[in-house]
């Protein structure tokens, strides 16, 4: 005697079964693809506004002084913003003190971004001023009376950042606009050169940085008077600032 099933069987179910759970995986599989799309781009959103807070600039100090321009050296330092990574350099552009415009020498760094202290970087940043282009008398008003010196200007830094497991390679732009006391103002052989230019111009010689003055001819920057008898030579050779750079 053949035994008889309990119940008639059911294929369909099963096969029901299966499509739901395949649906399930592949609704799940979708959305771990959406996530993994979309969080490295808001991750590398998130770290380029970390490392916008990571360069700053600190305070001017004189580094050279001639008849033809001033050279200042100012520190830059690099604080830790919660993103690791390396810097493969930075650029400067559009700088100004107290609204003078200087011209930036070519900077290079490479480096790891610190992960705990501020990192003051091996080489200042440059920044020069030359009176063919800045008069003097702008110059000494805008920067010796005051107490403080504001800087501004756009920073760019390039390099590889890292947070979380995610790894951006960037170029990214850093306003710099920062308040720093002004030691420039008491440097003793500028205020010299300051005076001594101004007396110079009162006097009506030619300047050596190519500015017309009344009754002065125009000499080409950095030239010394060529004529044993011009009294501007005198004082040229015998001021220090004339042919030595502090």
């Amino acid at each position: 005697m053949v035994p008889v099933p309990d119940g008639p069987s059911n294929p369909c179910g099963s096969i029901d079964a299966m499509s739901v759970a395949t649906a399930r995986i592949t609704a799940l599989c979708v959305l771990m693809l959406l996530v993994a799309t979309a969080a490295p781009a808001s991750d590398a959103e998130s770290t380029t506004a970390l490392v916008r807070k990571s360069v700053e600039l600190g305070t001017p100090s004189v580094a050279e002084v001639s008849w033809t321009e001033v050279v200042v050296a100012v520190p830059v330092r690099i604080r830790p913003v919660g993103v690791s990574g390396e810097i493969h350099g930075i650029g400067f552009s559009d700088m100004r003190i107290n609204g003078i415009p200087f011209e930036v020498d070519p900077y290079t760094a490479d480096f790891a971004v610190p992960d705990d202290d501020v990192k003051t970087l091996d080489e200042p940043l440059r920044l020069r001023v030359r009176f063919s282009r800045v008069a003097p008398g702008v110059f000494d008003e805008a920067i010796m009376p005051s107490d403080s010196l504001q800087l501004t200007g756009l920073a760019t830094v390039h390099g590889t950042f890292r947070k979380w497991i995610f790894s951006v390679k960037r170029s990214v732009d850093i306003p710099i606009d920062e308040t720093r006391e002004n030691p420039i103002a008491a440097y003793h052989p500028l205020k010299l050169a300051l005076a001594e230019i101004r007396r110079l111009e009162s006097m009506g010689f030619a300047l050596p940085f190519g500015v017309r003055t009344p009754h002065a001819s125009v000499r080409a920057p950095g030239s010394i008077p060529s004529s044993s008898t011009d009294p501007q030579r005198a004082i040229w050779l015998s001021d220090p600032c004339a042919t030595a750079r502090y």
